[in-house]
């Protein structure tokens, strides 16, 4: 049998590369959160326009419209938008101004423990090797508007995959609060699929991994965690599980692997047991 995992990783890598990274995102009007700190709000779009006001970290600002003008800074064009600047209460306060797109985070989720943390995650840059891009992401903690820590990573698929994250709390897991999953899914056979893992323990935000998945009918590559607390789970170990192979029929696989690993948590990284 053909070596699966290779057959769909490389599949999925050139569906990647295929996609239009010149593609411009869009946001919506809604709001959305600042992903770094000290960002100039402008009176119009563009670098050389007046500030109005610097903004903090994790600023929440409401999206009222966008503009033609582009930007490109570390390999991600964005446009400008027109905003207007929320309290902490998401009220709107009487400040306005311009900003570009890519100081805006893609999502913010809060610490199941204290909701005073919060995490924000967007993009880092886009890098080009042999005209092949690799894209960047990034993670801030922080509380009252001041970071307490940031990771940088390489995300799964292109700019246009999309994505989610979802926090939970330490699903058992000692030693730690919350577990972040970021979710990478082109949503089409043979597209990018990955799912990439941090641990916040109140003071250092943890990569742990990227478990990446694929299907190319009838063929399917698949990788997840069980944590304790999970269905299936059990107490003190994270079960790591791997599978591959093809369905034959509705009621048939034939697997190429079938693989498990009990590990734990060191308080740094994930060791088999």
């Amino acid at each position: 049998m053909k070596n699966i995992v290779t057959y769909i990783f490389v599949l999925s890598s050139l569906v990647a590369f295929s996609q239009d990274e010149n593609q411009i995102p869009e946001l919506e009007n809604k709001s959305y959160y600042l992903l770094f700190d000290n960002t100039n709000l402008r009176n119009q779009p563009g670098l050389k326009s007046d500030v109005v006001q610097l903004l903090k970290l994790g600023t929440e600002l409401k999206i009222d419209g966008k503009t033609t003008d582009t930007y490109t800074q570390n390999g991600i064009t964005h446009y400008w938008y027109s905003v207007t600047v929320l309290d902490n209460t998401g009220k709107e306060t009487p400040t306005k101004g311009y900003i570009w797109g890519g100081f805006l985070a893609e999502f913010m989720v809060e610490s199941k423990d204290d909701p005073g943390i919060k995490f924000v995650f967007g993009l880092a840059k886009v890098t080009k090797k042999d005209d092949f891009p690799t894209t960047f992401y990034q993670i801030r903690v922080y509380k009252d508007n001041m970071e307490l820590a940031k990771h940088e990573f390489q995300g799964v698929g292109s700019t246009s995959t999309s994505r989610t994250i979802d926090i939970f709390g330490n699903k058992g897991v000692k030693n730690i609060t919350n577990i972040l999953q970021i979710t990478f899914s082109d949503g089409f056979c043979a597209g990018a699929f990955g799912d990439i893992f941090f641990f916040w323990d109140k003071a250092i935000l943890h990569y742990v991994n990227t478990l990446y998945s694929g299907f190319d009918a009838p063929f399917f590559s698949e990788d997840k965690y069980t944590f304790p607390e999970d269905e299936g789970g059990k107490p003190n170990v994270i079960i790591f599980s791997s599978e591959s192979g093809e369905h034959v029929d509705e009621n048939k696989i034939n697997y190429e692997k079938q693989e498990k690993k009990t590990m734990f948590w060191t308080g740094t990284e994930l060791k088999i047991k």
